[in-house]
């Protein structure tokens, strides 16, 4: 090849694709892998507005609080945080996301933040399935009868409509019997811009890997892909590092706790993981549980896997909860 295409063989050996015998490629991955983890290009802020919730979902594994909301100080404080991280390293990237509980139940907050940051989130709205399994799941406390699944179309379809340059994620969480009314599903999401929006598919975690109907999964990934629709399992980009495994990234708790994954049953003072001066905006991070976070847990076969590259392995939460 480096005689007959030497253009060719030269642009495969720049680029790795053609390595000598004794390059260690895992070596590599894992310092790609470190280098995400430590990249100061973009700070991760995300916001638990609420742990409350005008919603019942029978998968939810949060420990709801009802009437938490987000208080004046800590939003004070997190724009303090905003501007403080900036001073001390400038970053170009400023990413916002908010998460509870049902965030939106306290609007006001996300609203103050999101005008102070002066940046757009990402939204990503979740159907439970079709109109009557959704409205199964999804109750409004305070009005059994609503239809949920017409309000969350509106919301979306008013997204859709209205909010120039953004992307926006539908999130089906599916069991077997929202696989089976998928039909219905892609034909209230017609209307949706294939360039600004995509589709993601997760399944419910009470749902064992062996009881899914592989099958019937296929086929509704096809006829997604059939629509035109930009389709994937989940919003990780591959290839990437968990947004908790990264050193500047934070997750602020409406109570004013700091927290680093949103996945976590109790934000609670044991799980916290340091404090935030509300005066300052400065969060000082509890180092000894901070490391557990950032340091290299990959057991050995993800390191001899071939697969790596594209998966980084499983999260460290992941790890330390089954070893």
């Amino acid at each position: 090849l480096e005689q007959s295409d030497p253009v060719l063989y030269k642009s495969l050996v720049d680029n790795q694709y053609i390595v000598p015998d004794d390059f260690d490629e895992r070596e590599i991955v894992l310092f790609r892998k470190k280098r995400m983890q430590f990249d100061a290009s973009m700070y991760q802020v995300m916001v638990n507005t609420t742990l409350d919730c005008n919603l019942n979902c029978w998968y939810c594994y949060e420990n709801r609080i009802a009437g938490s909301f987000l208080k004046s100080e800590v939003i004070e404080a997190i724009k303090k945080n905003i501007e403080q991280e900036y001073i001390k390293t400038s970053y170009r990237i400023l990413k916002l996301s908010f998460f509870g509980g049902e965030p939106f139940l306290y609007f006001r907050g996300i609203k103050e933040i999101l005008d102070f940051a002066r940046n757009f989130c990402q939204f990503q709205i979740t159907l439970d399935g079709d109109r009557i399994h959704h409205n199964q799941i999804k109750k409004d406390k305070d009005n059994p009868n609503q239809d949920t699944y017409e309000k969350t179309l509106r919301t979306i379809r008013l997204i859709n409509d209205k909010i120039p340059n953004r992307w926006l994620a539908v999130r089906i969480n599916f069991d077997n019997k929202t696989l089976e009314k998928i039909d219905e599903i892609i034909g209230d999401l017609d209307f949706l811009d294939r360039k600004y929006c995509f589709v993601i598919l997760k399944k419910v975690w009470q749902l064992e890997k062996d009881k899914g109907n592989v099958p019937l999964l296929h086929a509704s990934v096809q006829k997604f892909l059939d629509k035109k629709f930009l389709l994937d399992y989940y919003i990780m980009p591959k290839g990437d590092v968990c947004f908790a495994e990264r050193h500047r990234e934070v997750l602020f708790n409406y109570d004013g706790k700091v927290f680093k994954c949103s996945t976590i049953s109790s934000f609670d003072d044991q799980n916290a993981l340091g404090e935030f001066d509300l005066q300052s905006g400065q969060v000082h991070w509890n180092e000894t549980k901070l490391s557990y976070w950032l340091k290299e847990m990959l057991p050995q076969n993800c390191i001899d896997c071939k697969l790596l590259p594209a998966c980084l392995g499983p999260c460290n939460k992941q790890i330390m909860l089954h070893p």
